[in-house]
């Protein structure tokens, strides 16, 4: 696994350790989990902005619930 380090300021610093303290873990752990959810999030995001750009069919959002059973 490869370390990247970087600069935060104090705030954020406190912030990070809070959040880790109250979920239970490490600062490391916490910004480890927020990298890749950030990243996949990118993800679906290109792959969405593709489909628009390649002109491709949409299903609105109420479809897509119902579809999968999600309706309250």
């Amino acid at each position: 696994m490869a370390t990247i380090t970087i600069e935060v300021d104090e705030d954020t610093e406190r912030r990070l350790s809070e959040l880790s303290s109250g979920a239970g873990i490490s600062i490391q752990e916490l910004t480890y989990q927020a990298l890749l959810s950030y990243i996949e999030d990118m993800e679906d995001f290109r792959h969405a902005e593709s489909g628009i750009r390649d002109n491709l069919p949409t299903i609105p959002l109420e479809e897509v619930v119902r579809r999968v059973g999600l309706e309250d």
